[in-house]
């Protein structure tokens, strides 16, 4: 297993999570929203532009992502939308 850097222009990025078949990294950008990259690099595309300041997230096997602001659970399509 060999680690390598997955550039983006958005930043700071933290609770970072994986879509169950492994290939992209979804991620809070703090302050503008959250988004998902493609492992094999690219743009980031935004999914929710809402300020998150959230806990983590998780990427379910049918294309949802749970993820918390404060302590509330959201959930959000994989391809964007309003939670």
């Amino acid at each position: 297993l060999t680690a390598r850097v997955i550039p983006t222009t958005v930043a700071p990025y933290a609770d970072i999570f994986f879509s169950p078949d492994g290939e992209w990294v979804g991620f809070a950008a703090q302050n503008s929203g959250l988004y998902k990259i493609s492992i094999l690099g690219g743009p980031p595309q935004q999914l929710w532009g809402t300020m998150y300041a959230g806990g983590g997230g998780y990427w379910t096997a049918d294309n949802v992502i749970y993820f918390s602001i404060g302590q509330k659970l959201h959930r959000i399509a994989a391809t964007g939308g309003t939670p």
